[in-house]
């Protein structure tokens, strides 16, 4: 079974299997890292699995999210649209093979 199909199957589940280390110490990283991003920064999140970090992002910075799975790319869809006012794009692409100029 490929690695990327595992993830999908395991995207339903994978917010609250990380539950409590993410109140315990995961969010406390996620503010620390992203309020030192640099104002109109442009950031390439590699692994972006099902955006926990899209409410830290800086509205003035432009995120693009990649992840090679299609589960974890909707997951972080979904929470996204909560965030309209954040500059992001979400794709699906493997960093082992990135399309980018």
């Amino acid at each position: 079974m490929k690695t990327s199909t595992k993830y999908d199957a395991l995207s339903n589940f994978y917010d609250l299997i990380e539950k409590h280390f993410e109140r315990k110490s995961f969010s406390k990283w996620r503010k620390l890292v992203w309020k030192n991003v640099l104002p109109t920064s442009k950031v390439l999140e590699v692994g972006v699995g099902t955006g926990k970090n899209i409410p830290y992002y800086p509205d003035n910075v432009e995120v693009v999210g990649i992840d090679f799975s299609q589960g974890m790319l909707k997951k972080a869809t979904l929470r996204s649209e909560n965030y309209p006012s954040k500059k992001m794009k979400l794709i699906k692409m493997d960093v082992t093979n990135m399309v980018f100029p």
